[in-house]
Formats: C-alpha cells, sequence, structure tokens
C-alpha cells in the first residue's frame, strides 16, 4: 500500500508538552457529522493543526488560537472541545506521530509520556478520535 499523502510538517511538534489540546467538530444542522474534523496542539508557544481528509493528512501551523466557527445559512458549525484536560493530555510530553493506512481508513497515531494514546482516524469522509 502506498504511503499516505502528508502535508505540511509538524515542525518542533515532537518532544514538547502539551500546554492545550482541542478538537473541532463538524455539525450539519445539528447532528454530528465529524469529532474531529480537526485537532489542535498548543506545544510551547505555537498551535499545531492536524485535519485528515479524503486519504490525506494535512498538518499546518499558527500563533493565534483556534476559535469555533458557523456557516449559518448552510447549518453548518465548528464548535470546539478541550479534550486535552477529558483525556489527561494537558502536561503530557508528546513522544512520537506515526502516519497508517488500513484500508480505505487513515489514522495518525499521537503517544504521550503518560502512556496514553490518541488515535485520529478518518474513514467515508468523516474523522473521529479515540484515546488508548
Amino acid at each position: 500500500m502506498p504511503p499516505v499523502p502528508i502535508y505540511g510538517e509538524p515542525d518542533g511538534l515532537v518532544g514538547q508538552l502539551v500546554e492545550e489540546l482541542r478538537s473541532q467538530s463538524f455539525v450539519s444542522n445539528g447532528e454530528l457529522v465529524s469529532s474531529a474534523n480537526a485537532i489542535f496542539i498548543k506545544a510551547s508557544g505555537p498551535w499545531y493543526r492536524v485535519a485528515l481528509d479524503a486519504g490525506t493528512v494535512h498538518w499546518t501551523k499558527q500563533d493565534n488560537e483556534p476559535l469555533s466557527w458557523e456557516v449559518p445559512e448552510n447549518g453548518w458549525s465548528y464548535p470546539h472541545r478541550d479534550i486535552g484536560y477529558e483525556l489527561g493530555l494537558v502536561g503530557a510530553k508528546l513522544l512520537s506521530l506515526r502516519t497508517s493506512q488500513e484500508g480505505e481508513a487513515i489514522r495518525v497515531e499521537l503517544t504521550f509520556s503518560n502512556g496514553k494514546r490518541l488515535l485520529l482516524v478518518n474513514h467515508n469522509d468523516s474523522s473521529s478520535y479515540h484515546v488508548a
């Protein structure tokens, strides 16, 4: 199987302590479509954004805090959830990132110093997160 196409790089993220970690959901007309439309990780200052889309992984880096947003005329909203505290990942060091593909699903696995793993999975154009 060919490697998963990755656009952008999470330069400097591995080895950093997680200060904040948020998921951005996609809600259409009040129905949750994707619990992890994007994941934002704040570590040592900047925010790193990872999004899985149509068999590809997209990394970007930004200085500004990510905010929830809406497209009311289409019934779309993109709320944020503080999963860093919920999942016990704030204050843990990010040890590794791994991208893989299983059939039509792609995933990004983040491993932390507290033994937890955050799995981002995209299948059938919907992304979700799980902690192992």
